[in-house]
């Protein structure tokens, strides 16, 4: 193993074993899940209740809300100075961070499986979807991680943003606003809502190719972002 990705794994591991300590990581990472299946218990049979809609919200918020507060609060702590210093690069940092929210989001989000009822053979396309969900939600938290100043200021610069990509779908699903659902439809939550609603149907390749082009152009950001504000700012 290389040097590089020894550092990743490291970093990796630290957060694990913060998360472990922290009841408000583990809390977010379990929230949705657990609303889900409560909800769904208590009001069984009532079409309001899909858990599609938690699951939905679980990968377009909490991806971007942890991925964000993690590098805010390392910050704020200077750890992020000092992990610097001891020559682990900014971006292997971020690897790590955006790889351990992203693998303890997918495990998370496959909570759900139970309650969507989903035939075997439609797994991977939903795996697909919400790995490509996740991606690049992790990276909208990062984009937002780097840009902050201090983790007080993560969540009225994840607000807005939160908004547009987790309930814009949601909100236009429901009303049926034709302004909103174009909006929607251009967004990777957008496309990722539709397919998982309907992934019999809703599964093609132009909503996995929009679901790309939005990975896509986040990465530039963050890229773009990432060399005008370096972490260590």
């Amino acid at each position: 193993m290389s040097t590089s990705l020894r550092k990743i794994k490291a970093i990796f591991v630290k957060e694990i074993k913060d998360a472990l300590r922290s009841n408000r990581i583990v809390f977010l990472f379990l929230l949705f899940p657990v609303f889900g299946y409560l909800i769904t218990a208590m009001m069984k049979g009532d079409a309001g209740t899909n858990p599609l809609i938690f699951l939905t919200m679980h990968i377009s918020m909490i991806p971007l809300m942890i991925t964000a507060a993690l590098i805010a609060e390392e910050k704020d702590k200077q750890t992020l100075r000092v992990l610097i210093l001891s020559n682990v690069k900014p971006l292997q940092y971020l690897l790590g961070v955006g790889s351990f929210v992203f693998v303890l989001n997918i495990v998370t989000s496959c909570l759900f499986l139970p309650l969507l009822n989903l035939q075997l053979v439609y797994i991977p396309q939903f795996l697909l979807v919400v790995m490509l969900g996740i991606l690049c939600s992790t990276i909208l938290g990062a984009i937002i991680g780097v840009i902050v100043k201090s983790g007080s200021n993560v969540a009225a610069a994840s607000t807005p943003i939160t908004i547009l990509f987790a309930l814009v779908p949601l909100i236009a699903s429901g009303t049926g606003s034709g302004f909103l659902s174009t909006i929607a439809m251009g967004l990777y939550s957008g496309q990722l809502m539709t397919i998982i609603f309907d992934i019999a149907n809703n599964f093609t390749f132009l909503r996995i190719s929009i679901m790309m082009v939005n990975l896509v152009v986040l990465a530039t950001v963050f890229v773009f972002v990432y060399n005008q504000k370096k972490l260590s700012d």
